[in-house]
């Protein structure tokens, strides 16, 4: 079991109007998830808690680095869809992830450990790799390691 998602939740901004966000999780070299509550956001209670541990539900997005998460062949999400928990997401127009508001904390932790799996079935994640958190400033090319070739190597 991975650890509780809301120990990796980082604020990185906090607004009275826009509300407060989290940094984003990258889950290997491909995938990343935003966790988000606040005020601004699907969540339950919807407030700026300074307590993560507080909320009932989250607001959360699923996406990929490059591609739209939804794109045939080369989207996670051609897999992911068969999951339990992914009823009910949707990408919304003009955006490249897969979102949902509302989302039970206890299926924010499976969502969190069955992405993780996933990214280490696939090669993205190595079995001894954590996530890790996305910072804003940082460009994502920046982050992204890739695989050097050897993806292509393993199919």
């Amino acid at each position: 079991m991975a650890r509780d998602f809301r120990e990796m939740l980082e604020e990185v901004s906090r607004d009275d109007e826009y509300g407060r966000y989290f940094k984003e999780i990258a889950i290997g070299f491909k995938l990343v998830m935003s966790i988000q509550a606040s005020n601004m956001h699907g969540c339950e209670p919807a407030e700026t808690l300074d307590d993560v541990y507080a909320y009932k539900s989250f607001d959360v997005s699923v996406r990929q680095f490059s591609k739209p998460i939804d794109a045939p062949k080369i989207g996670a999400w051609s897999e992911l869809r068969a999951k339990e928990w992914a009823e009910g997401f949707d990408r919304p127009e003009y955006r490249r992830d897969m979102a949902k508001e509302c989302v039970p904390t206890e299926v924010v932790q499976t969502i969190f450990e069955d992405i993780i799996d996933y990214a280490r079935e696939k090669g993205h994640l190595e079995a001894d790799q954590e996530p890790s958190l996305v910072d804003p400033e940082e460009p994502i090319r920046k982050m992204r390691k890739g695989c050097g070739g050897s993806c292509a190597a393993k199919k």
